[in-house]
């Protein structure tokens, strides 16, 4: 070779056309030196942004539709789990309409819920053309023990987040029944529910807060606890 190398060539020796070959890694190796390959440059691309999922550890119960795992053991009333509008989040809510005083939407767990590891039900309640639904919520363990109630009044033509927390409804060990149930011993018109869901104890974005007492009363999401013991 000669000092300075200023060309490579390949060339066809057989005075033909050939075929299609391919070349990769082409190089000068020093002398004494095992060729080292420098790195290929790779293209990583950008990180697309995608919304928050839910916490995996929130455990949904209506979303769109009744969840699996839940059984619809209500009494006195009409349902429709398939309800277009209005509809909060999805393509769906849950419309409930007390035909009996005192009836309730129950809802019951195939498998009791470790309520250890929960802190709060969320939901959101539309009071449908009407409003001022007084509905009575409470939870039932296991073995059949109630805890204390709380009581929401949905707002006419509009929705609203309701967050309870679970040390508000007796903080049960294992949670067998939620009931949404019928509080001024009447029929009332149709109300809605919406992403019922049980928020993950260790979910702090989604805790809820314990209730204020707002100078006006038409600000509140829900209403007092009350002490209630749920009758079997």
């Amino acid at each position: 070779l000669s000092t300075s190398v200023g060309d490579f060539i390949w060339q066809d020796i057989s005075g033909g056309s050939q075929p299609t070959f391919y070349l990769d890694d082409i190089m000068l190796v020093g002398v004494g030196g095992d060729p080292t390959p420098e790195p290929t440059a790779t293209n990583t691309p950008e990180p697309t942004a995608t919304p928050d999922p839910d916490p995996a550890t929130n455990l949904k119960i209506y979303t769109d539709r009744l969840q699996e795992g839940w059984l619809d053991w209500s009494w006195n009333i009409t349902t429709n789990y398939n309800n277009r509008r209005p509809c909060k989040v999805g393509e769906a809510s849950l419309a409930v309409k007390y035909d009996r005083a005192w009836a309730g939407l129950y809802l019951r767990a195939e498998t009791p819920v470790e309520g250890e590891l929960y802190d709060t039900l969320q939901f959101w309640v539309h009071g449908g053309n009407r409003g001022g639904q007084l509905i009575r919520i409470w939870m039932r363990d296991v073995d059949g023990n109630a805890g204390p109630a709380v009581e929401v009044m949905p707002r006419k033509g509009k929705w609203t987040k309701v967050k309870v927390p679970l040390s508000d409804l007796g903080d049960l060990s294992m949670i067998s029944d939620i009931v949404w149930q019928e509080a001024e011993g009447r029929s009332q018109p149709t109300f809605y529910l919406d992403q019922v869901v049980l928020i993950a104890a260790d979910d702090s974005d989604s805790r809820a807060l314990a209730p204020t007492s707002p100078a006006n009363a038409n600000d509140l999401e829900y209403h007092v606890y009350i002490p209630f013991v749920a009758l079997p």
